[in-house]
This record gives structure tokens, sequence and C-alpha cells, in this order.
């Protein structure tokens, strides 16, 4: 089975009717279903995607964690141990990551 992580971004795309990518990201979830692909993430994406959809005011308290829940449930998510730690801080020092990087940084080194 092929396994495909979905970052913040994919998620806030999907669940936002407004957005120009709401389509595609649509399109790209029925072909990962599709495909039965195994639909992966990290528990920072949860909270970022929660974070993100509150602060933009675009949909409703309510309709946000019942979009959340369904992620959950759909979703494998993928944890930390101290190997993907020890990871991470070598991703850091090869590319000198840096601040809002950092964070998409930890995602990558989830999905490895």
């Amino acid at each position: 089975m092929a396994v495909v992580f979905i970052d913040t971004n994919c998620w806030v795309y999907a669940s936002n009717p407004q957005s120009p990518f709401y389509t595609i990201a649509h399109q790209k979830f029925a072909e990962f279903q599709e495909r039965d692909y195994e639909i992966c993430s990290c528990p920072q994406i949860i909270k970022e995607y929660t974070r993100v959809l509150t602060s933009e005011g675009i949909l409703s308290p309510e309709s946000i964690s019942q979009k959340a829940a369904f992620i959950r449930e759909s979703t494998t998510f993928l944890s930390e141990t101290s190997g993907t730690i020890a990871e991470f801080d070598t991703l850091i020092d090869k590319f000198q990551v840096k601040a809002k990087s950092v964070y998409d940084c930890s995602s990558l080194n989830a999905s490895l």
C-alpha cells in the first residue's frame, strides 16, 4: 500500500470552499482513496489546521471541530520517537532551517 503524507495546507484547502485550491484538493483526496493510499499526518498538523481555520474565521467553530474529528478518524497519525527527534536535529543543522520552516521540517521529519 502506498502512503501519502498530508500537510496542513492540503487539509485547509479541502475544508475551505473559498480556497482557489478547494476543488483540486478534493480531486486529490478522491484519487488517494481510489488508489487505496494510506493517508498519514502528524499531530502537529491537526493543531495547525485548527489554528488556521479559527484565525481566518472562514468556518464556524462547530464545523471546524467536525472536520478535525473526521481528519483524526480517517488519518494515520505518525508519532515522534527519539530517532525521529534526532533526525529532526540533523535536518535543522544540515539545511540551516529557521523560523516558520522549522514547522515544515518537523512535519517532513514525522513522515520519514
